[in-house]
């Protein structure tokens, strides 16, 4: 399927639109597919404030706005084709009574997925000392019964962030077998244009560049990590809060947002 996708997505970019008002430094700065801290590698920022070796050379401007221009246009005929289907209601969440039987790092995937499911997020999980406890070293000694290597919750966070595109509860209506087929294309098509332009900026970015990029995007992590797991327990109700947060041992970084995020959700609920 995903070749069927890529040669209609190659019909798509021939009949790419022009590039957004503002110029190329504007456009890849507001890319189609979102970016955290890439903004600041374009445009600098005042308020979080990169090295002049790592702001983005004109002719990696110009070479990320043309993949820009058929992205975006690509997504515009996603996008057409998607309000051609039933909607939903927007907001809507999976029913509770289904989320209330999952664990708390099942969740915590889940809530992260849908937080960062068209984000384009270039993190190394081998080299972030924060995925430490999700790494290849931390799951081969899962896999050997070792509970001390690995994080459930650091593992979960990392499943979150790799989850494929995939479509909100409620975002669509009832749909029929063949209208069921045409979302689930065009999410799969929708996940192709973020691995897309992940690997380019993969590519193209220098190491300290790309370091930078990462940088910012562990500080937008953190912080939606927090924000979607308040939002997502805090729909649960205070017992399950309660009981989530006596099921885990802290182990990392993560364990303490998520955990932080479960009190405040307690609290608000």
């Amino acid at each position: 399927m995903r070749t069927l996708i890529a040669i209609s997505l190659l019909s798509l970019f021939s009949s790419a639109s022009a590039a957004v008002p503002g110029g190329k430094a504007c456009q890849v700065a507001a890319s189609a597919v979102p970016t955290p801290g890439l903004e600041s590698l374009v445009m600098g920022s005042k308020s979080d404030p990169v090295p002049s070796a790592a702001r983005l050379t004109e002719a990696q401007i110009d070479k990320l706005a043309s993949l820009d221009t058929q992205l975006r246009a690509a997504l515009e005929a996603l996008e057409a084709r998607a309000a051609k289907l039933p909607a939903g209601t927007r907001g809507a969440r999976a029913a509770n009574a289904e989320l209330a039987r999952q664990d708390l790092p099942a969740l915590v995937t889940r809530f992260l997925a849908e937080a960062a499911r068209d984000q384009a997020l270039v993190f190394d999980f081998e080299a972030a000392g924060e995925f430490n406890l999700a790494n290849a070293a931390a799951l081969a000694a899962k896999s050997q019964g070792d509970k001390s290597r690995w994080c459930p919750l650091c593992l979960a966070v990392r499943r979150g962030v790799e989850a494929d595109f995939a479509w909100k509860a409620g975002e669509f209506g009832a749909l029929s077998p063949e209208q069921e087929k045409e979302a689930a294309q065009l999410a799969a098509a929708r996940d192709e244009l973020r691995r897309k332009w992940e690997a380019a900026l993969t590519a193209e970015l220098k190491p300290e560049q790309l370091g930078c990029l990462r940088q910012a995007q562990m500080r937008w992590l953190k912080t939606t990590l927090h924000g979607a797991v308040a939002s997502g327990m805090r729909s649960l109700g205070a017992p399950k809060c309660d009981a989530c947060a006596t099921t885990l041992q802290w182990k990392c970084e993560f364990c303490s947002i998520v955990l932080g995020a479960v009190d405040e959700a307690k609290s608000k609920s």
